[in-house]
């Protein structure tokens, strides 16, 4: 299939569909680096959904299911193929049933996967738990991912010759829709709030362009309402299972995202 130049309407209301969806496996718990079926639905005349499938094969698509007629008499493709859920595969994904789109003259009616972690599908045998005690709090799903991968995070600090025993300046980033509460209650925890016009809002600025340079997607780090929370303490192992895990979870309490964290370096 020829390259298509996509409508810049069509493809802004995909990726914002797309990023719901990966939110919502990120706080189940997924891990975007595992492979795993991705299935793509289709609608539209059979004859053209008959043509997509016949096609499907040249973008590593396999056939799951053509249905002629579904409860409403309506034809609805389903196809599949092994591929991860982060953002560049997921932006490369989105970018290939939208030209599905436009060549077979059909509408993407959306896709899924199931929430995957290292051993497999997660589930009820399969939970997305942390794989140690967590300052004695059981947490699970993207809080637990988080925090463990902070103990990489800390013995690479320490590797580069910083002493962790020395308090130093941390900033933590959250995003979300309406934070006004969760700053309320970070200030409550004596930490510095700063939001967009803030003096020291500067460090997010400059964490986006980083963030950006990498190619991952900052479209919506842009877009959406942000604070940054700093102050000057500690970081170590109980600061990883107490602290880093409360503040976690405090974003998940005001329905927010803590995307990450920086501390100065020695």
């Amino acid at each position: 299939m020829k390259s298509i130049l996509l409508d810049q309407a069509r493809w802004d209301e995909a990726w914002d569909e797309d990023r719901v969806v990966l939110t919502r496996l990120r706080r189940n718990g997924d891990v975007p680096d595992i492979i795993r079926p991705v299935d793509v639905s289709f609608r539209g005349d059979l004859t053209d959904l008959q043509r997509v499938a016949e096609a499907s094969a040249n973008w590593g698509f396999e056939v799951l299911e053509l249905i002629e007629k579904d409860a409403d008499g309506k034809p609805w493709l389903f196809l599949v193929r092994p591929q991860k859920t982060d953002d560049e595969t997921m932006r490369e994904m989105a970018i290939t049933y939208l030209q599905i789109e436009d060549a077979f003259s059909v509408r993407c009616d959306g896709w899924g996967c199931l929430a995957t972690n290292e051993r497999g599908p997660i589930d009820d045998t399969n939970p997305s738990e942390y794989r140690e005690n967590c300052g004695g709090i059981p947490v699970s799903g993207p809080v637990a991912n988080e925090v463990e991968r902070a103990k990489a995070t800390l013995d690479l600090i320490r590797d580069e010759g910083s002493d962790l025993t020395v308090a130093r300046h941390v900033v933590y980033f959250f995003y979300g829709d309406d934070l006004d509460a969760l700053a309320e209650e970070l200030r409550s925890l004596g930490l510095q709030v700063h939001r967009k016009g803030d003096e020291q809002y500067w460090h997010v600025d400059k964490r986006h362009r980083s963030i950006a340079e990498t190619g991952r997607d900052v479209e919506w780090l842009v877009s959406t309402d942000c604070l940054m929370a700093d102050r000057s303490e500690i970081i170590d192992e109980p600061w990883r299972t107490s602290t880093l895990r409360d503040l976690y979870l405090l974003a998940e309490k005001h329905n927010a995202i803590m995307d990450g964290w920086h501390a100065q370096l020695d």
